[in-house]
């Protein structure tokens, strides 16, 4: 199962309109019947902001984490890291580290 969100962390300042800083994806997933979470976080880069749960790399570069493949893709290459599913306490890795990884598992035919 998994499940895509976006946030900011909100600083507000007296007399000031809020600032919204550190922006990021982040894609959930956790394996049905298992205890653990794992969350990839995507923060956002110089070269290109986050939209939507679409990650963006330099040209032509893009992962949409709404899609099921890609997802998959992600649990995949956490598997292959050592992520146990069982484990109860949630963990967060970044998500540019498996980016190349993972757009390579889904342009494979």
């Amino acid at each position: 199962m998994w499940s895509v969100g976006h946030l900011h962390d909100r600083v507000d300042a007296p007399g000031r309109p809020p600032v919204y800083l550190d922006c990021r994806d982040i894609l959930k997933i956790r394996r049905h019947r298992a205890r653990g979470l794992l969350e990839v976080v995507f923060r956002e880069k110089a070269d290109g902001p986050l939209s939507s749960g679409a990650v963006l790399s330099g040209a032509g570069r893009a992962l949409n984490l709404h899609e099921p493949g890609t997802a998959r893709a992600f649990l995949d290459e956490a598997l292959r890291g050592g992520w146990q599913p069982d484990h109860p306490a949630p963990v967060e890795v970044d998500g540019w580290v498996l980016f190349d990884a993972v757009l390579g598992r889904r342009r494979m035919p």
